[in-house]
């Protein structure tokens, strides 16, 4: 037969390995002190952009449980796999890929974009998170969000009981509301719906970028909101304490309804997921 060659094929040189620097608040490396890493000096030789992923690690175990920082496009031919940085390595799957589309213009590098679209199964990154492994003690959740709008309550990411299961129950949430508040659901068993709810003191502006972090602790019964590092709204529980994990799904850009539908689907940005 007649022979043929391919296009020619180059591999490009690896970036050169950065260096790092750590230090502590005061440095005596006391465990009140803060533990800032400075990444410098690192190049590429063909001047091609790359961005570090951080995963902060204890004797080789990721202090963060879920660590998806979206600077990694997914793509059909990896699954539409988002990759979880953390040691746990969850896997998860984008679901109605037209209507999430991962950008360059993330908070820090990438970040995924969501349409807003309600119903069905649209526009969500779907994360595969056993019961089991939920933090049974304290919890914090956090990510940097983007709304392009208020004109309906969005939740940005989401824990919920998943079908079949009465929509309000155990959600574990941020969000916004149409007053452009950002509001954060809590899954205590006992309390109300099965559910805190802790809106925030003021209201955010949509086309920004802002840093939510909540936290949770059954021991104090106490609920908090930081934005931007600030601590904005807390709550304390007196009685129904106990966090009740049920689902095994967790969702970024929408919740989830009775039927198992995309429910309150977010419009706008979503980067930098974690929880502790």
């Amino acid at each position: 037969g007649t022979s043929a060659l391919s296009d020619n094929l180059t591999i490009n040189t690896p970036p050169t390995d950065p260096t790092l620097i750590i230090n502590s608040t005061y440095g005596y490396n006391a465990i009140s002190d803060n533990i800032t890493v400075y990444i410098s000096g690192s190049t590429d030789a063909e001047g091609d952009t790359f961005t570090n992923i951080t995963d902060w690690r204890l004797n080789g175990a990721s202090i963060a449980m879920l660590n998806m920082p979206f600077d990694t496009r997914a793509t059909q031919e990896s699954g539409l796999n988002v990759t979880d940085y953390s040691t746990s390595k969850y896997t998860s799957t984008i679901n109605a890929s037209a209507d999430v589309v991962w950008t360059d213009e993330g908070k820090v590098g990438g970040a995924y974009d969501f349409s807003g679209t309600n119903g069905g199964t649209t526009g969500k990154i779907q994360v595969y998170i056993p019961s089991a492994d939920m933090p049974s003690v304290n919890v914090t959740l956090e990510a940097w969000i983007y709304p392009d709008d208020f004109g309906a309550n969005m939740f940005a990411v989401t824990r919920s009981l998943g079908p079949n299961v009465f929509w309000g129950w155990n959600w574990h949430t941020i969000g916004t509301l149409t007053s452009g508040n950002v509001t954060a659901y809590f899954p205590l068993n006992g309390h109300g719906t099965n559910k805190l709810v802790l809106n925030s003191t003021g209201t955010i502006t949509a086309g920004q970028w802002y840093y939510i972090v909540t936290t949770y602790s059954e021991v104090t019964g106490t609920a908090k909101m930081y934005i931007n590092g600030i601590l904005n709204a807390s709550y304390t529980e007196p009685t129904n304490k106990n966090l009740d994990w049920r689902n095994n799904e967790f969702i970024i850009g929408a919740g989830t309804d009775f039927n198992g539908n995309s429910y309150l689907p977010w419009d706008g940005k979503v980067d930098e997921v974690k929880i502790y």
